[in-house]
């Protein structure tokens, strides 16, 4: 069974300032867990796990959007101005560069078979693509940010470049 929002109020206080919880009977500040598997400050709540961020919606708002964004895209601030309600498709926009990216640009990789950039896009479950020379890297760059804009408007991000 989900937690309710007056039970979720019945045990903890919420900070929206500052993202803090706290038990409402000690005043035990709840700093969840972050585990290998999950980057998510995490609350296990009479036998059942929650992340922390989901549960700031809920105690704000009453309900569990299907996604909950960090907009800074730093998912230890659970700070309210800081969450906003989504789909996974725009949480998924929201994201950074990988770490095992090898061009140094979201959404962009080196073909060595057709010695071109393919310059790849995805929204609601649709792969945008398109295959630029090797000289042309900076008009990549260019087309993913445009292309993540008009697809993504205000969850784009480009992964810090440019």
């Amino acid at each position: 069974m989900t937690i309710t929002q007056t039970k979720l109020k019945e045990h903890l206080i919420y900070y929206p300032e500052s993202g803090i919880f706290r038990h409402k009977t000690s005043g035990r500040l709840i700093g969840g867990k972050i585990t290998k598997n999950n980057r998510y400050l995490r609350v296990n709540i009479k036998g059942k796990v929650y992340s922390l961020h989901r549960l700031a919606f809920l105690y704000m708002e009453g309900y569990l959007p299907e996604a909950v964004d960090h907009i800074d895209r730093n998912v230890i601030n659970n700070s309210w101005e800081n969450l906003r309600s989504c789909s996974l498709s725009q949480n998924q926009a929201n994201a950074g560069l990988r770490t095992d990216n090898a061009s140094g640009v979201k959404g962009l990789s080196w073909n060595s078979k057709t010695e071109k950039f393919q310059a790849n896009v995805q929204n609601s479950g649709r792969q945008y693509t398109k295959t630029f020379t090797a000289s042309q890297k900076i008009e990549a760059v260019l087309w993913l940010e445009t292309t993540r804009k008009q697809l993504h408007e205000g969850f784009a991000n480009n992964g810090g470049v440019f």
